[in-house]
């Protein structure tokens, strides 16, 4: 799995070195935290405690969870543990555009579905794309934006992450991998 949430937890231990975040960043929300860590290659773990003022602790790992009322914790990649909770109890914002998703999805890792050779068709909030490294930096650029709930990637095209609120065609595309985030996968 590409990321999990702790809810309620605090991860002690494993701060990355200072001057890559490990001993605090300030940041807006939790989702900004994970998204701080996903830009560091050796960060693993993230912990982001809403009542202080420098909230978000990046790690290479943890040594213990604590539980703490204002603070949400998670991982890029790796499970935290076998307690925590899935993506699909991240508040997701609800579009009235649509709230289908594409046929045989090949896997329904908590409610985030990928779709191999698929293609999907309209409702871009970026026309042009971004450039990701791969699928699950894909997902994780549409589970960022509230309004996302579709994305393709086409690993061969330079911008190649396509994120969407709904779509009006899907189509075969070999090179292509559709998703949808919060969203049964049947």
């Amino acid at each position: 799995m590409w990321q999990q949430i702790s809810w309620r937890s605090l991860f002690q231990g494993g701060d990355l070195p200072h001057n890559l975040g490990g001993h605090g960043l300030e940041t807006s929300s939790p989702k900004a935290c994970a998204a701080e860590c996903e830009t560091r290659s050796s960060c693993q773990f993230w912990t982001h405690v809403k009542e202080w003022k420098v909230n978000c602790y990046l790690k290479t790992t943890f040594d213990f969870k604590e539980d703490n009322g204002s603070a949400t914790s998670g991982s890029i990649g790796i499970t935290c543990d076998d307690d925590q909770s899935d993506l699909s109890e991240v508040p997701r914002s609800s579009s009235s555009l649509s709230n289908k998703v594409p046929k045989n999805p090949s896997s329904q890792p908590e409610n985030v579905c990928f779709y191999p050779k698929i293609s999907l068709s309209g409702g871009d909030l970026i026309p042009d794309g971004l450039q990701v490294s791969d699928v699950n930096n894909c997902a994780l650029a549409c589970y960022e934006r509230d309004e996302c709930l579709y994305f393709q990637f086409v690993s061969k095209w330079k911008k190649n992450c396509f994120l969407k609120t709904h779509f009006f065609k899907e189509e075969t595309f070999p090179e292509a991998i559709a998703g949808s985030i919060g969203l049964s996968c049947t």
